[in-house]
């Protein structure tokens, strides 16, 4: 693991971001209940005392408290370890992007909705399946433009279309699409596997990993490498038509939405 002590000019949420799987690696590693505990209502510790605290500790967990001493940048010595330890872990923590889907795949979970019994002489309610890939190493910002070039198509089609764009997005979209017709037909009872629409199709943010890039007279920086998810639905059937709406339309919204306002404090 990198040298923490050249990390005293970054800001506290900054200061663990190179080598961060690492860095939790190492504070899973840590056995708290062994951490000796120094009493709070001494004001200072002696060096003797910090050295025996230190040393009755494995050799792991010792370098890796003198390294956070080091990132604290505190003139006086450590009161209680298991603080400081503790803080690390939350700098840690921060340093992460923590989003709910990224723990919880939720968009899976529809494909295990069950619904009530149709009534007679309803239409049958088609099938839909719900797929993704997650922590895909490429932009956020360039998978959006292929899901928005894929919604609404015909499966065949946007398979069609992806084959001959050159670019790294369209390349794993259509991955993402082949994977996605495979397991419409295998596991959720799709007859046909051309008979399949892209219903929605959207990009998300997945979980950052940050590198150090060295610069001239002894300064660095940080580089976000940068992940993302890619969701997508697949309904059985064609799509919907589009509804093509005039001038006249979208002015007739418009004045309707004045007529539904609330205006606060009136008569």
């Amino acid at each position: 693991m990198a040298s923490f002590g050249c990390f005293k000019s970054l800001s506290c949420s900054r200061r663990f971001a190179v080598n961060v799987r690492k860095a939790v690696r190492d504070v899973g590693l840590l056995n708290f209940r062994k951490v000796p505990r120094i009493p709070a209502s001494v004001a200072c510790v002696d060096d003797e005392q910090l050295g025996r605290s230190l040393f009755s500790l494995p050799a792991s967990e010792r370098s890796f408290i003198a390294s956070s001493t080091l990132v604290s940048g505190a003139d006086q010595p450590l009161l209680n370890l298991t603080t400081t330890l503790s803080g690390r872990a939350m700098c840690i923590d921060r340093c992460l992007h923590t989003s709910s889907y990224l723990a919880v795949k939720a968009w899976e979970r529809r494909n295990k909705k069950v619904y009530p019994p149709q009534k007679p002489g309803e239409p049958p309610r088609k099938a839909e399946v719900y797929y993704s890939r997650r922590q895909i190493k490429h932009s956020m910002r360039k998978m959006w433009y292929i899901a928005k070039f894929v919604k609404g198509m015909m499966i065949d089609d946007a398979l069609t279309q992806l084959q001959f764009i050159d670019k790294k997005s369209a390349k794993i979209a259509r991955e993402v699409l082949l994977e996605a017709q495979e397991e419409a037909v295998k596991n959720h009872n799709v007859e046909f596997k051309s008979n399949l629409h892209i219903a929605d199709a959207f990009v998300g943010k997945g979980e950052y990993d940050h590198a150090m890039r060295i610069h001239a007279k002894g300064r660095f920086s940080i580089l976000d490498l940068v992940y993302s998810h890619f969701f997508v639905c697949l309904r059985e059937g064609p799509p919907p038509k589009e509804v093509e709406t005039t001038g006249y339309d979208q002015a007739q919204h418009y004045i309707d939405s004045l007529r539904k306002r609330t205006i606060t404090h009136s008569v």
